[in-house]
């Protein structure tokens, strides 16, 4: 339970990556803790940061689907614009509405795989285990997820 309290900010992270916004992030964080501790830990889990980042993913997602979209917190979008690397090269040519477009228009696989694996940094072996789907359906939507938002961006300059 320890390597899974030491992980809480990455949780958060990638949940605020889903939401839009800390708070709310911090509260998805904070119930799947809730729980895991309700059913007496991962010890079931192979992998307990897997189950935990699949459960706050979870978590984000049935958030998400109470809301309408148009109710998302513009703090995501701004979140996103001072986020390093990958998005400061997207940030330098664009502004915070094109890119939140861009990113709306990918599906919630490929905005996840993608948040996991050029943002978090995680492996494919990974991402294939915590979203549960096989290394070759990962390779797929990052390689989909990458190209689409080329295609968008350069169909907008």
């Amino acid at each position: 339970m320890k390597a899974l309290l030491d992980a809480r900010p990455r949780f958060i992270r990638f949940a605020a990556s889903i939401l839009g916004n800390e708070p709310d992030a911090e509260d998805a964080v904070q119930d799947c803790y809730i729980r895991l501790w309700e059913r007496n830990g991962a010890a079931g889990a192979r992998n307990p940061e897997a189950y935990m980042m699949q459960a706050v993913r979870n978590a984000c997602l049935d958030q998400l689907k109470k809301k309408r979209p148009e109710q998302l917190d513009e703090r995501y979008w701004e979140n996103k614009v001072h986020a390093p690397d990958v998005w400061q090269q997207i940030v330098n040519k664009e502004q915070s509405k094109q890119l939140q477009h861009l990113l709306q228009l990918l599906s919630e696989k490929q905005r996840t795989v993608f948040y996991l694996r050029d943002i978090e940094g995680y492996e494919l072996q990974e991402i294939e285990v915590l979203m549960g789907i096989s290394n070759e359906a990962v390779r797929a939507q990052l390689s989909r997820a990458r190209k689409q938002l080329r295609e968008l961006y350069n169909q907008r300059s």
